[in-house]
C-alpha cells in the first residue's frame, strides 16, 4: 500500500512539475551538452539539399522561420523578463533538442544582443543546427498560397505573430502584396500594399482583420522605412500629429494615421524592419462612398484628394482637358480617390476654388479662403511642418479632404509620408535624402498656411501663437520630443530589430546614431519659438 501511495505521490509530483513548467515559461525536449555532442558525433549533419521540412511550434502555433539561415523567430514581450509560456516541439517527425537549462537564459539580454538559443533538429540518421531567436517586435510572415490568385495577382498566406499571455498570438488570412510608392520603388528594399483576402465558396473576397491593435480593415501598408537612417521619423511624426492636430475637427475622429513596427519574413527569408500602417481613406474619415453620394443626387459630394507630386496650386490645373487622358484621376499633382471618377471639372471644383482664393489672398485681395477650408486645421498643418522640419510636405505629401458643413464643402488637410523631417532633407543620392542642419531656420512654406500666416487672415498669427504655446507645454516640449526619440530608438535597439535590419541591408543607411536628429530638434523648436514670438 505504501509503495502504491509513494508511486501516486511521485506521479502527482511529476504531473505538477510538468504542469507548472508549462504555465511558468518555456519547456522543450532537452539534453546535456555531452549528450548533444554524442548526437552530432553519431549522426550526419545534413546538407542544404537534404534539409529537413519541419516547423518549430510553441504550443500549437508554428513559429515563423528563415529556413535558409536555420533561424526560428519567437516574438516575446520586451517589458517582461520572464519567458513566455508554452512547450516547444517540432512537427513532421523531427525532434527539436535544446541543451538542458536553456530556459534559464536571460531573455532581455539575448534580445538586446540579437543572440538566440541553439538547438538540434533531428530526424532519422541526420540532424541540422538551428537557432531559436527571441525578437521584441511582432513578426509578419508571408508565404505563397499555392494555387490561389486574384486575377493575375498571386496570393500569400499572411500570419502576424505577437507575444501573448499564453505564448504567441497569431492572426492569419490571405493577402495580395503589391509594390507601393513613387521614389521608394527605386530602393532595393520595397514598400508593400497589403489587401487582405479570404477564399469563400470558390471565390476570393475581401477580409477585414484587426492587426496589432489598430483598426479592423482589409487595406494595409508596409512601409520599408528605407530612406530614413534612424527608421524613426515616420512613426515619430505620426504619433506627434495624433497628439496635436489630428483631432482638431468637428467630426470626433482622428484625421491622421498611426503605425506599428513589425519584422517581416517573405518566402521564409528575413526581409527586415517595417512600419505597418493604413491609408487615409473614406473609412478612416467616416465618409460615404462617392458612388453612394452621387446615386442619392447629392449636390455637395465629399471627396478625398492625395497630393503625390510637387506642383503649384494653380486654378487652371483643374480646368479644361485632362493633362493625361490615360490618368482620369490626376490633375495638378493630386490624385482623386474614391470609387467613382467622372472625368469632369466638377469633381475638381474644390481644388480649383482653393487655388483661386489662395491667389487672391496672396495678392491682398478680398477672398473667401476661410470659408473654403478650416482655418484651425490649415494653421495646425503649417505649424506642425515647422515643428518637425517637414520640408517634403511643403508642396506635396498631404491629403485634401472636403466635408459638408453648414450647406457648403469645407476642406481639411492631412499630412502623410513624413520621413523627410527632423533634420532629414531631400538629396540627390540613392536614398533621396540626407541629414543636414542647413534648413534648421528655414520656414516650410506650406502654401495655404503660409498665406494665412503672411496675410494674417482671421488673426491667424494670434491663433498660431496660442496653438504653439499649448503644443510647447505638451507634446512639443523639447525634453518630451527627445524622450520620445530615445524611447523609439531603445525599442528598436533592445528588440534587436535595428541590428537585424543593418545586417539584412548592408548597403542601406540605417544607423543608431541620433545625435544629429536631437540637435536639429532642439534648434528647430527654438527657431519656431522665435518665429511665434515675432508675431506676438
Amino acid at each position: 500500500m505504501g509503495l502504491i501511495f509513494s508511486g501516486l505521490c511521485f506521479a502527482l509530483a511529476a504531473w505538477l512539475f510538468l504542469a507548472l513548467g508549462e504555465e511558468n515559461g518555456l519547456s522543450a525536449r532537452s539534453a546535456s551538452a555531452k549528450k548533444l555532442l554524442s548526437i552530432t558525433e553519431k549522426l550526419t549533419e545534413l546538407s542544404d539539399e537534404e534539409s529537413l521540412s519541419f516547423s518549430l511550434c510553441l504550443g500549437d502555433v508554428p513559429l515563423p522561420c528563415d529556413r535558409g539561415r536555420h533561424i526560428v523567430y519567437l516574438p516575446v514581450d520586451m517589458d517582461d523578463a520572464l519567458w513566455e509560456n508554452g512547450r516547444l516541439e517540432a512537427t513532421e517527425g523531427v525532434a527539436a533538442i535544446f541543451e538542458k537549462g536553456f530556459e534559464q537564459a536571460d531573455k532581455l539580454a539575448l534580445l538586446a544582443a540579437g543572440e538566440g538559443i541553439p538547438f538540434l533538429a533531428v530526424a532519422g540518421k541526420g540532424y541540422e543546427r538551428w537557432t531559436l531567436l527571441p525578437v521584441g517586435l511582432p513578426v509578419m510572415d508571408l508565404e505563397p498560397a499555392e494555387g490561389l490568385s486574384e486575377g493575375d495577382k498571386p496570393l500569400y498566406q499572411l500570419s502576424v505573430y505577437e507575444p501573448a499571455a499564453e505564448g504567441v498570438k497569431v492572426t492569419k488570412c490571405l493577402t495580395r502584396a503589391d509594390l507601393r510608392g513613387n521614389t521608394s520603388l527605386t530602393y532595393e528594399k520595397k514598400s508593400l500594399r497589403l489587401r487582405l483576402r479570404k477564399e469563400k465558396d470558390g471565390a476570393i473576397k475581401k477580409e477585414k482583420k484587426k492587426l496589432l491593435g489598430m483598426r479592423k480593415d482589409d487595406d494595409w501598408i508596409l512601409n520599408s522605412l528605407y530612406a530614413d537612417p534612424s527608421r524613426l521619423r515616420d512613426k515619430l511624426s505620426m504619433d506627434l500629429w495624433q497628439e496635436t492636430g489630428a483631432k482638431s475637427n468637428p467630426f470626433g475622429i482622428a484625421f491622421g494615421v498611426t503605425g506599428e513596427y513589425v519584422e517581416v519574413i517573405i518566402n521564409e527569408g528575413y526581409t527586415g524592419l517595417y512600419l505597418l500602417s493604413y491609408p487615409v481613406d473614406r473609412k478612416l474619415l467616416q465618409m460615404e462612398k462617392v458612388s453612394t453620394q452621387l446615386s442619392r443626387g447629392e449636390d455637395l459630394v465629399e471627396r478625398i484628394y492625395k497630393k503625390k507630386y510637387t506642383a503649384p496650386l494653380a486654378a487652371e490645373s483643374f480646368m479644361g482637358a485632362l493633362p493625361d487622358p490615360g490618368m482620369p484621376d490626376f490633375r495638378g499633382g493630386y490624385y482623386l480617390k474614391g470609387d467613382a471618377v467622372l472625368q469632369s471639372e466638377e469633381e475638381w471644383e474644390s481644388l480649383r476654388r482653393l487655388a483661386e482664393e489662395l491667389q487672391k489672398a496672396s495678392e491682398g485681395q478680398a477672398n473667401e479662403l476661410l470659408s473654403l477650408c478650416d482655418q484651425e486645421n490649415v494653421l495646425e498643418n503649417w505649424l506642425f511642418y515647422q515643428a518637425i522640419g517637414g520640408f517634403d510636405n511643403e508642396n506635396k505629401n498631404h491629403y485634401f479632404v472636403t466635408r459638408r458643413q453648414n450647406g457648403a464643402l469645407k476642406g481639411y488637410f492631412i499630412p502623410w509620408d513624413m520621413n523627410i523631417s527632423f533634420g532629414c532633407v531631400y538629396a540627390e543620392n540613392p536614398f533621396y535624402c540626407e541629414e543636414s542642419m542647413e534648413p534648421v531656420e528655414q520656414v516650410v512654406a506650406f502654401e495655404p498656411g503660409q498665406i494665412m500666416y503672411e496675410q494674417d487672415l482671421g488673426e491667424s498669427k494670434k491663433a498660431l501663437a496660442a496653438i504653439w504655446k499649448r503644443w510647447r507645454e505638451g507634446p512639443f516640449a523639447t525634453e518630451r520630443v527627445t524622450e520620445r526619440i530615445d524611447a523609439l530608438e531603445k525599442r528598436l535597439q533592445s528588440s534587436g530589430a535595428l541590428a537585424r535590419e543593418c545586417e539584412r541591408w548592408p548597403a542601406g543607411n540605417a544607423s543608431p546614431e541620433l545625435g544629429h536628429m536631437k540637435r536639429f530638434t532642439e534648434e528647430r523648436l527654438a527657431f519656431v519659438d522665435r518665429l511665434m514670438a515675432e508675431d506676438e
